[in-house]
């Protein structure tokens, strides 16, 4: 928590750092190049920030068709699939964590090339 702000949530830098802030969201428009969507929120990561996002796209496009290109800190697949049960393209590249059995989706980590192998 910050001594400063305190609605400020305590987050974990990369660098193994610890600090005070807010997870800022941006929707752009790429055929207008303008921003069409902010959110300010305390949660530390992106995970249920997707289809809070798209409510707002929509209210400001004022349309249900939409296309989304999000990072893989937005891949929750209840939201993704929320997005395709209306209609809606969203392109999310998966976590890297390993998913064996579940969804039999795996990543890369997961596979393994054996040259030298006799069938």
């Amino acid at each position: 928590m910050s001594g400063v702000d305190l609605d400020a949530s305590s987050f974990l830098h990369k660098s193994g750092k610890s600090g005070s802030g807010y997870n800022v969201q941006i929707a752009v428009d790429d055929q207008n190049r303008l921003i069409v969507a902010v959110d300010l929120v305390q949660d530390t990561n992106e995970l249920t920030q997707l289809e809070p996002m798209r409510t707002k796209v929509q209210e400001v496009m004022g349309s249900k068709k939409l296309i989304g290109m999000v990072d893989k800190g937005y891949a929750n697949h209840t939201h993704i699939k929320g997005w395709e049960d209306k209609d809606i393209e969203v392109y999310v590249p998966l976590r890297k964590v390993s998913t064996k059995g579940s969804d039999n989706l795996y990543v890369k980590d997961d596979c393994q090339y054996r040259l030298k192998i006799k069938c």
